[in-house]
């Protein structure tokens, strides 16, 4: 009797979630879901304030890279269909830092880019859904970009990254992230993206943490490997061992309230 009644609670409050218009999932730092606000529908948080224009697309900024990252930002996600089985998202950035006279943390960014995604999301359970990723970047400045644009030898402005978020419900408001992409996909020594968050939603609110590491198959092998993005005092510079040997670890942090 008790199991059941457990079961039934489960249930009805699994079904309140799926049918609440208000909990918009938003992603990782590299890789997101396709989901957008309901018309009229708002959120403020950590990651993303933004509200939607319509059903299909969102407009809005991210705190975190406006205060953290010392950049301006706007990101707009466009729904383009879906369906009962899928979902498709475009959505497009830019981002470009502002001056900082001085900042004691040493960590003043200095970049300037569009970032465009293009995400299928594949409802391929009740409780799973996978979030295909094709994400593009276009640098004007990366003077000292942010940790996704990982030490390189080319000095070319694009970079091109794959992934897959998938998205998983254990139970009730309870939710598992798991992230594997491959950053700057096109380069010689591109990056293992993986990622992995607890997230709770509520009827208002979402929080996840977790965190996600970009790291060379080189450094997977190698006792010597570290975080080379403050070894650079300007991108491109050349030293295939600092290259080889790179990894990062990035935080995967939001709490979201929505309205």
């Amino acid at each position: 009797m008790k199991f059941l009644i457990v079961t039934c609670i489960l249930f009805t409050e699994y079904l309140a979630f799926a049918s609440d218009p208000l909990v918009m999932p938003i992603g990782h730092d590299l890789d997101m879901t396709g989901s957008t606000l309901k018309s009229g529908h708002c959120t403020v948080g950590i990651q993303f304030a933004g509200c939607g224009l319509s059903d299909q697309f969102t407009l809005g900024t991210s705190p975190w890279l406006l205060t953290d990252y010392n950049s301006y930002n706007l990101f707009g996600r466009y729904s383009l269909n879906e369906t009962s089985i899928h979902r498709q998202a475009f959505q497009m950035a830019y981002i470009k830092s502002y001056f900082l006279p001085e900042d004691p943390r040493n960590h003043i960014y200095k970049m300037e880019l569009i970032w465009i995604h293009f995400i299928h999301s594949a409802f391929v359970a009740p409780h799973y859904t996978a979030h295909f990723n094709v994400s593009g970047m276009y640098f004007w400045n990366e003077t000292a970009p942010f940790s996704l644009r990982r030490p390189s030898f080319y000095k070319d402005p694009y970079q091109l990254n794959f992934g897959v978020l998938n998205e998983i419900n254990l139970t009730g408001g309870l939710y598992l992230n798991a992230e594997v992409a491959i950053l700057d996909a096109v380069k010689k020594y591109f990056h293992l993206h993986l990622g992995m968050s607890l997230e709770y939603r509520t009827e208002h609110w979402l929080t996840h943490f977790g965190l996600s590491q970009s790291q060379t198959f080189n450094s997977f092998q190698s006792a010597y490997k570290r975080d080379n993005q403050e070894v650079f005092s300007g991108y491109g510079l050349i030293d295939e061992e600092l290259v080889k040997s790179d990894y990062s670890i990035h935080p995967e942090i939001t709490i979201q309230y929505y309205f």
